[in-house]
């Protein structure tokens, strides 16, 4: 795989990534406001809590377009600014996401009664994630992912050193032993599993290695629905 151009996407391939990234933020939007709003409710049912307690996997799917999207991006960034491409890719992460994070976590803390400078700066840095936390110490349930995302940004650029040294086979070891290092070390408080870097990554891998199967299954595809032709 060539690590020095972007992988080309038609425009029915773009269009069908932003169909299924808008359809999953849909859903977890709809899962929270049922955990928030309607559960314990008149309108709560047993047909509602199976169809949104799915929301787990929607975010899961979210990663792992992140992690296709992410690399490409990178390679991008990598062609264009051969000398400060990592300046230039963290700079436009942090321009595309903390703008609008900041606005929507000052809207949530004022919409709860919250807004207090100390815990929004905490939530706002993702600073809750340098120590075991809970949810509902969260000004924004959500927020959890975005900081896994944040995370796996600022280790990407070593990941993307591996790949284009064709060492992708040492960076899965190493993120076995390190995933088993943790588990083994860390008293893991009870409902943290799931929101914690080390047990989200994976997800972001299986895009990575979507990027580099796309231009093989290109080539042996037939499905109009799979591939623009």
């Amino acid at each position: 795989m060539n690590l020095t151009k972007p992988l080309d996407l038609f425009p029915g391939e773009v269009a069908r990534i932003d169909a299924v990234r808008g359809f999953l933020c849909f859903y977890v939007f709809c899962f929270h406001f049922y955990e928030d709003s309607l559960r314990k409710t008149v309108l709560d049912s047993e047909f509602l809590r199976f169809l949104l307690f799915q929301g787990y996997v929607a975010v899961h799917i979210f990663f792992a377009l992140s992690g296709f999207l992410i690399l490409r991006s990178y390679v991008a960034t990598l062609s264009q600014y051969p000398v400060r491409y990592n300046e230039v890719f963290f700079l436009r992460r942090i321009f595309r996401i903390f703008p609008a994070w900041g606005v929507s976590l000052l809207a949530i803390a004022v919409y709860r009664g919250e807004l207090d400078l100390n815990n929004y700066l905490w939530n706002f840095f993702f600073l809750f994630g340098l120590q075991p936390f809970s949810l509902d110490q969260l000004l924004s349930y959500p927020s959890w992912s975005l900081y896994v995302e944040e995370i796996f940004y600022l280790c990407f650029p070593f990941f993307f050193l591996l790949l284009r040294k064709n060492l992708g086979l040492l960076l899965v070891i190493s993120y076995v032993v390190l995933n088993l290092l943790f588990h083994y070390w860390v008293q893991i408080p009870k409902g943290m599993y799931l929101y914690t870097p080390i047990n989200s990554f994976y997800y972001f891998f299986f895009g990575i290695g979507a990027y580099f199967l796309v231009p093989l299954l290109r080539n042996s595809a037939k499905s109009s629905w799979a591939f623009a032709t």
